[in-house]
């Protein structure tokens, strides 16, 4: 079902041209990456309650900034949320874990 909704949003933002352009067209891989976290058996409960939480956060139309209401802009929350999460997660993670992310594996 994510991977859906993934689709729709990389065709969303795929043509955005207006501000924060580089952080607009990055939110599908954010998200993925956050999916693909859950895949990794080391993350702690609290890690896991993170990642999802990020994640209903990310696909909820609304939330702060309302995708319906803020258009592109609507995803500057959802992406904040989301690195938040990304940054205090793979800090506690081994690097081999996080290149191993980097490279999609």
């Amino acid at each position: 079902m994510l991977e859906d909704y993934l689709d729709i949003l990389e065709d969303k933002v795929a043509g955005y041209e207006g501000e924060h352009r580089e952080l607009i067209i990055a939110a599908p891989d954010i998200l993925r990456l956050l999916n693909d976290l859950l895949g990794y058996g080391g993350l702690t409960r609290e890690h896991r309650q993170h990642i999802t939480a990020a994640i209903a956060y990310f696909v909820s139309p609304y939330d702060v900034l309302s995708e319906p209401v803020f258009g592109y802009m609507g995803y500057i929350d959802d992406l904040y949320l989301a690195s938040y999460t990304l940054r205090r997660v793979l800090d506690d993670l081994p690097v081999d874990v996080v290149e191993g992310l980097e490279r999609g594996r």
